[in-house]
């Protein structure tokens, strides 16, 4: 049965149906707004992304997961490790860091006692480990050894470097090449930051009795140790006198749970959803998850199929393009062969094609002669 509308039209809208999709389409807009505003991705104000499995007040569409907690404030999105919350700049899915500042620079000045050992920043029992490949050990000072102690009493140090200065003038702006300024690699899965500075003079006086070539003025300056992102720090002649602060750091996070197959073994705590790859990290102990070849998105929501064939940028295919889930095909014109793709062979003339031509061509040339033969 048809429904009628004022003009006998089936296409004809009545008040009464006008006034209920009207109706509709008010609560969908409601439910909507109201939907995207209680699951933020993003702290009030700030415009970093905070995405799965970092997780935000508010934001009831993702599991959570202990240690990815992101508190906000007035200025963006906080991290709390230990005791101490450190301020988020950004948080890479795909390398698998979050980038962050706020942490300590560890100052000693009190260069001629013995080794002087400091408090440390302690990330066990959190997912997070100081980045090895993003970060440099750092030290400033004209009279320092600074040296990354292990908590594992089976070996005393894990890495540090040595700075000192001859003079004053010896000093160099934007090179940590140990004068005034020492950088050395952050050892793989640092998960415990506790100092031991120790003087350089001190110790040459104790061995030797003599200073060498370290100035006798070199210990008015305090010593300072710190693991920096290597691409934001740049030394400065200056950085002896004053204060360091609001120095960004990487931390590398995985997901706890065991390896790849282990983390399989139990589908209601894994974090890889649909079309994704799981890899493990940590000395086996942990993994990330990644969108599988094909495929864009959040891993730890879901991947979705990546249309190759709509983008008039990077279309991939000389001729004509066919997206498939996961992937694409390119096909040639008729008479031609190949692989299609620009970064292929792209498409040519069918050499058996022109062959078969050419002796058709012959053929029919021949014909007459032999008709009249």
């Amino acid at each position: 049965m048809k429904i009628l509308g004022a003009q006998g039209n089936p296409c004809a809208t009545t008040p009464h149906i006008f006034l209920v999709q009207l109706l509709l389409l008010c609560l969908c807009s409601l439910f909507c707004t109201g939907f995207s505003q209680s699951n933020p991705t993003k702290c009030p104000g700030s415009s970093i992304d905070i995405p799965s499995p970092f997780n935000i007040p508010g934001n009831s569409s993702i599991s959570r997961n202990p240690g990815f907690d992101i508190s906000c404030d007035s200025t963006g999105p906080m991290i709390s490790l230990g005791r101490k919350q450190y301020r988020v700049l950004g948080i890479s899915l795909l390398q698998g860091y979050v980038r962050v500042t706020g942490h300590t620079v560890y100052t000693q000045c009190q260069q001629n006692a013995g080794p002087v050992t400091t408090n440390f920043i302690d990330l066990r029992g959190t997912p997070f480990t100081f980045s090895p490949t993003l970060n440099k050990f750092t030290v400033v000072g004209c009279d320092s050894m600074a040296m990354i102690q292990s908590p594992d009493v089976t070996s005393r140090y894990r890495g540090g470097c040595v700075s000192f200065c001859a003079s004053e003038g010896s000093i160099t702006s934007g090179t940590c090449s140990g004068v005034g300024c020492c950088q050395a690699s952050v050892p793989e899965e640092l998960k415990v930051l506790k100092l031991e500075f120790t003087s350089i003079r001190s110790q040459l006086l104790q061995s030797s009795g003599s200073l060498g070539n370290i100035s006798k003025s070199s210990s008015a300056w305090c010593s300072k140790a710190f693991i920096v992102d290597q691409g934001s720090y740049v030394f400065s002649r200056d950085h002896l006198d004053r204060n360091l602060t609001n120095l960004p750091m990487v931390l590398d996070w995985s997901i706890s749970g065991g390896n790849c197959s282990e983390a399989r073994s139990a589908p209601q705590t894994y974090m890889c959803k649909e079309n994704t790859d799981c890899y493990t990290v940590a000395n086996n102990t942990a993994y990330r998850c990644n969108c599988s070849a094909g495929f864009t998105g959040n891993p730890y929501l879901g991947c979705q199929d990546i249309d190759e064939c709509k983008d008039k940028n990077k279309y991939p295919c000389t001729h004509k393009c066919i997206n498939r889930i996961g992937g694409f095909n390119c096909t040639c014109p008729m008479g031609m062969t190949g692989d299609g793709k620009k970064q292929g062979n792209g498409c040519s003339r069918d050499k058996t094609l022109l062959i078969a031509a050419g002796k058709f061509h012959m053929v029919l040339y021949l014909l007459p002669f032999e008709m009249n033969c």
